[in-house]
């Protein structure tokens, strides 16, 4: 069975908008997992600063309790200028991380927005170039 010029013609255009279907879906594909992707880093990255922040806290704790120790062992009653210094460098330390893992936790967000953002573009600019080939397919008028 031999194809006519219009049948090839046909075909050629079918195959151009299937290919094109699967660029286009492959990038917004591409984009959501990327997504995907950064909401999971952003995650994590909470779940390590909790884990620092717990971590902190116990080392105050730590630190705190042989203080008490050691002043108890010397017969003395506890000096709690120690004490209080570092409660509030934990403080301030608490709210460094905390600025910190906020602001890389929109980072990565952002990111995952953007990869969205361009895969819609990049869809769309498939379907430019897929519907080029598909018009390129046809004779010229004469």
């Amino acid at each position: 069975m031999e194809l006519t010029s219009a049948q090839l013609i046909k075909l050629l255009a079918a195959t151009t908008v299937v290919s094109t279907g699967f660029s286009v879906a492959g990038s917004l594909q591409q984009g959501r997992a990327v997504k995907r992707q950064m909401v999971a880093e952003a995650k994590r990255e909470g779940d390590a600063a909790r884990a620092r922040e717990i971590e902190r806290r116990r080392a105050l704790i730590r630190s705190i309790a042989s203080q008490t120790a050691e002043a108890g062992a010397a017969g003395v009653s506890p000096d709690m200028s120690l004490a209080k210094y570092d409660i509030e460098q934990s403080k301030r330390d608490t709210l460094t991380d905390t600025a910190n893992t906020q602001s890389l936790q929109a980072n990565l967000r952002a990111r995952g927005r953007n990869a969205v953002t361009s895969s819609r573009y990049g869809a769309g600019a498939s379907l430019f170039e897929g519907a080029t080939d598909i018009v390129r397919t046809f004779p010229k008028p004469d």
